[in-house]
């Protein structure tokens, strides 16, 4: 596939995700199994997420050369974003960048259009990306700058600063636009070929931080490889996976229902860990992802579809864990298109999703029964706040334990969870 190609295909996936609402990944995997090569599937995919993940900034850039980029056609503004991220982060000769932008304007608006989009690119090619001075030469207000900075909308930043304060704040939109570290589940028992203590010596110089069975690797190197080759493992959101382990699964009373357990990365390292475990989602396409995986792990538990609010059970679980639907803000470097969909009336949408979810997980748990709430987002009304709320509605429940990812990690993704018991008689 030639450069140019690549980029057109770029330019259709962010089209639908930016348009049409289409996941970025769902939309990637779509495509993608039409380009042959590696090289090509890497380029499309680094072009796509970097872009989402940058475009508030770059957005900015193009800004101090047009008048009035809103009036531009949205195909135009997407081309010359793209281009312009090219331009400013990747290793990529310019004239390449500009060559291709130009010429794609001129074939869909015209001469005049491609005029533009020459000139302003060529001034663009010319600046330093990550001087915040170009962030702020019209005094703005410190939302705004961070805003624009770190690519970020608005509503989102006033939101984490009224929650957590400037530093903070500043250091989670800085993760926020970066790569997040691949996460790896050892998913059988490695001791035949090497012990943990081996893994993390060999593998030292890219261990972000590990926590049995999973590891966060800052990238695959030939060390590592090599000792992944000889075990079956899963790639998961190490920050993802973390947050189980740190509300103590294997002190959960069986047996544990995941009631919405996706493609089922919680459930398999609870599998893993040796519980006794169930499964479900309202999805059948996330549950047909989840077989796929046990096929593969070989690994035996139930699964089936089913609403977590009427389960069809017989036997009542003694844990129910709710991976709910949320508003996302905590993996946005995974998920950069989330940030571009979501509105602020969205949120509220969530949060009662999320309390009817509760409510009714809290009436299925048997007395000394456990409730496990997690989250993948950053926002205290749909975190400490819903459980705080749910408490004091539920006299009956006791909140044993929260958690929520160190930034200092730098983990580069924030989850949330709480560990919920129901008191038995007489307590």
């Amino acid at each position: 596939m030639k450069p140019t190609n690549a980029r057109q295909l770029a330019l259709k996936i962010l089209s639908q995700v930016l348009n049409s609402r289409r996941e970025l990944q769902a939309s990637l995997d779509e495509h993608l199994r039409k380009v042959a090569r590696d090289e090509d599937k890497g380029l499309i995919t680094e072009l796509c997420y970097g872009y989402l993940r940058l475009k508030g900034r770059v957005d900015h850039l193009l800004s101090l050369y047009l008048k009035t980029p809103e009036k531009l056609p949205p195909k135009v503004r997407l081309i010359l974003g793209l281009a312009g991220y090219e331009l400013l982060f990747l290793k990529i000769p310019a004239y390449a960048s500009v060559s291709w932008a130009v010429a794609a304007v001129k074939k869909g608006f015209g001469q005049g259009l491609a005029n533009v989009a020459n000139a302003v690119l060529r001034k663009l090619s010319r600046l330093d990306a990550h001087d915040e001075r170009l962030f702020r030469q019209d005094n703005p207000p410190r939302n705004i700058f961070l805003s624009r900075y770190y690519s970020c909308p608005e509503w989102i930043v006033n939101l984490w600063l009224k929650a957590y304060g400037q530093e903070f704040t500043r250091n989670i939109l800085e993760q926020s636009i970066a790569k997040p570290p691949l996460g790896i589940r050892i998913d059988a028992d490695a001791s035949e070929f090497f012990s943990w203590s081996e893994f993390l010596t060999e593998a030292a110089d890219v261990i972000l931080a590990h926590h049995p069975p999973i590891v966060a690797l800052r990238q695959l190197n030939h060390s590592t490889n090599q000792l992944l080759n000889h075990i079956t493992y899963s790639r998961q959101s190490y920050a993802g996976q973390e947050v189980i382990l740190e509300l103590d699964p294997k002190s959960w009373p069986e047996p544990i229902w995941d009631a919405c357990a996706g493609r089922g990365g919680k459930t398999f390292l609870l599998h893993r860990l040796g519980r006794k475990v169930l499964a479900s989602d309202v999805h059948l396409g996330r549950i047909k992802g989840l077989k796929g995986e046990a096929r593969r792990l070989k690994s035996t538990f139930p699964y089936f579809v089913g609403s977590s609010f009427y389960p069809p059970l017989k036997i009542r679980p003694s844990t129910i864990l709710l991976d709910v639907p949320c508003s996302g803000l905590g993996v946005l470097s995974r998920r950069p298109d989330i940030k571009w969909k979501r509105k602020p009336k969205d949120i509220q949408k969530v949060i009662s999703v999320q309390s009817r979810m509760l409510k009714c997980a809290a009436s299925l748990l048997p007395r000394g029964g456990e409730l496990i709430y997690v989250t993948c987002t950053l926002n205290p009304d749909e975190n400490e706040e819903q459980i705080k709320r749910l408490v004091k509605e539920n006299k009956s429940l006791q909140l044993i334990r929260t958690f929520q990812t160190d930034e200092q990690k730098g983990l580069k993704e924030f989850f949330f969870g709480a560990r919920l018991r129901k008191k038995k008689l007489g307590d």
